[in-house]
């Protein structure tokens, strides 16, 4: 009898050293980067922006995680007419006009890792809802200021929700620090367009994530 309870807990050693090696769970993560935003990435003529973006997530098991980030991208455009129609047609001088875009998007995802979760490379699998908040200005001057029978601002702003997916990779530099690259494709929910791909757009992120803990 007690051979046999002897050879079973040598079985068991092995077995303890390789549970140990299994991340632990429930570990957050904070990071930090880099949002390409385009729309109707699938058709020429689209806007593409850049801004800085934040992240913060929670690993919950080894291969399952749920994250939030939130970036921003703005747009400055100027064009001066050097003759501008206005009211009733009549003709003014040497216009300027000013276009302000700003544009406030944020992920709520799940995130599943393909991959062996203590390998250093990972592929993951991105899901969830992105909200966009998107504000417009423009401005309408003159060498003698703004003119009485057109508007000039003008402003504007709209809040949408998306159904979103995509991949993901990531590569661990330390046990803490790993290096984070995603391509999240968007399609607005609700309001009326002309085409599929008008709802749709893009968001492409880079950057670093740091974890709390160890593994």
């Amino acid at each position: 009898m007690y051979k046999k309870l002897l050879y079973l807990a040598l079985l068991s050693i092995p077995q303890l050293g390789f549970a140990q090696t299994t991340p632990a769970s429930a570990r957050f993560y904070v990071g930090a980067g880099a949002n390409l935003l385009r729309d109707t990435p699938f058709r020429s003529g689209g806007t593409t922006l850049v801004g800085p973006s934040l992240t913060a997530g929670m690993q919950f098991t080894p291969r399952l995680a749920v994250q939030i980030s939130a970036a921003y991208q703005w747009q400055h455009d100027t064009f001066t007419y050097p003759d501008f129609t206005y009211g009733s047609g009549s003709v003014a001088s040497n216009v300027k006009a000013d276009f302000y875009y700003k544009y406030f998007t944020v992920p709520v995802l799940l995130r599943y890792t393909f991959t062996e979760p203590t390998a250093p490379l990972h592929f993951d699998g991105l899901a969830g809802i992105t909200l966009l908040h998107n504000t417009y200005k423009s401005t309408l001057s003159g060498p003698s200021g703004g003119y009485d029978y057109f508007p000039d601002n003008y402003r504007s702003s709209s809040t949408n929700a998306s159904l979103t997916l995509g991949p993901a990779v990531r590569y661990s530099v330390t046990p803490n620090v790993e290096l984070t690259a995603s391509g999240l494709l968007s399609a607005v929910l609700g309001d009326d367009y002309y085409r599929f791909s008008d709802r749709l757009f893009l968001n492409v992120l880079v950057g670093a994530h740091y974890t709390f803990g160890t593994r």
